[in-house]
């Protein structure tokens, strides 16, 4: 179980909980590797979780102002939180970016290095549906998401909703 500082025992109960169920999924997929032939996928499952957790979390503090700086600090030193995907949540254009990999900074500014950063609507024919090599993630363009989230190679994408 990990220890984080607050004030409030249940808040750090109930996000060490939390964190504890994304750690059991992370164990998951790196047992499944064994298994499984296609470890390009077991990659971009892990990125995905990656999200998926910071995402939990981000949304926790800057959305829902339901954790309080003092926990949110105590993630962030003890390495529990990708303080840098957090950060680029929160500029312009960038809300939902999969992963800090398909970026490249200059000046601490942001710039894309990656085809899930083009928007859907730009791309060539041979782009359009592919998702990044590395990280598995189609499209993290600002407006081209589902749900406030970036479109995933294993994404469901329902027509007609």
């Amino acid at each position: 179980m990990m220890q984080l500082s607050s004030i409030n025992p249940i808040e750090t109960k109930i996000l060490n909980r939390v964190l504890n169920i994304f750690n059991l999924q992370y164990k998951k997929i790196i047992l499944s590797q064994n298994r499984e032939t296609n470890t390009k996928i077991n990659f971009w499952k892990i990125y995905r979780l990656h999200w998926e957790k910071n995402r939990f979390i981000f949304d926790l503090f800057y959305n829902k102002k339901i954790l309080s700086l003092k926990i949110m600090k105590s993630l962030i030193s003890n390495d529990l939180v990708d303080k840098e995907l957090l950060k680029i949540w929160t500029l312009k254009g960038y809300e939902i970016v999969c992963s800090t990999n398909v970026l490249k900074f200059t000046d601490k500014t942001p710039i894309n290095t990656s085809i899930c950063r083009v928007p859907l609507t730009i791309r060539s024919r041979k782009t359009y549906l592919f998702p990044d090599s590395k990280i598995g993630c189609i499209s993290c363009s600002s407006g081209d998401g589902i749900n406030g989230k970036p479109i995933w190679w294993n994404t469901k994408i329902i027509d007609g909703k």
